[in-house]
């Protein structure tokens, strides 16, 4: 019986998850260059050169902690579910702490409008979710990678073994049913024999 294979036996990298994942990168850095202008403008209209610095301050760091996720996914994508969720966790803990001392150095600034970057921010968070989330749905992946089946089916017929041939089950093979009728018309034919010298006998 052959052994069973696991998912993160081979490296295996589907052309189709590359592809979102490309495509979520790109829309989330899309959106992020359209905030950072918006942004720009309207905290440069109301806050002056403080707005400006609060919303790029906030999409920048906004478009770090999301596309820096989608960028670990790309590379170890196929690699085992091992390695993604160490690498997932392990960079968010990192990414958390680097926010955290990111934030701390910004409380002791006054060169940014603090209004306008925690309003940037929170729309660039938002706005990653949404593009997220709509790629992902409207994408199309196959549930079954090219190929699955066809292992499935030879580790199936390796286990079940060979079949027997029909002919053989029905009918016997060639030899045995030859044999048996040579049997059967040597005892016929010898039969008689036996039987010829009793009549002779009872005659006399």
């Amino acid at each position: 019986m052959s052994e069973p294979t696991f998912l993160n036996d081979k490296y295996i990298r589907t052309a189709a998850v590359l592809d979102l994942i490309k495509k979520v990168l790109r829309r989330l850095l899309l959106a992020g260059a359209v905030i950072a202008v918006v942004g720009a403008v309207v905290g440069l209209l109301a806050a002056g050169l403080p707005g400006l610095w609060g919303a790029l301050l906030a999409v920048a760091i906004g478009v770090l902690f999301t596309a820096t996720t989608v960028a670990a996914l790309y590379l170890v994508a196929g690699r085992g579910p091992e390695l993604l969720q160490v690498v997932l966790l392990g960079g968010w803990i990192v990414k958390m702490g680097l926010l955290a001392l990111v934030l701390l150095w910004l409380r002791e600034q006054d060169f940014y409008s603090l209004p306008v970057f925690l309003v940037t921010l929170f729309v660039q968070v938002i706005a990653s979710l949404v593009v997220e989330l709509y790629t992902v749905v409207t994408a199309k992946i196959p549930y079954v990678s090219p190929g699955a089946t066809t292992s499935t089916e030879e580790t199936q017929a390796e286990d079940e073994g060979p079949t027997a041939d029909p002919s053989d089950v029905e009918g016997g093979s060639p030899s045995s049913g030859g044999s048996a009728g040579e049997n059967g018309a040597a005892e016929v034919a010898a039969e008689p024999r036996d039987r010829a010298p009793r009549s002779d006998a009872d005659g006399a």
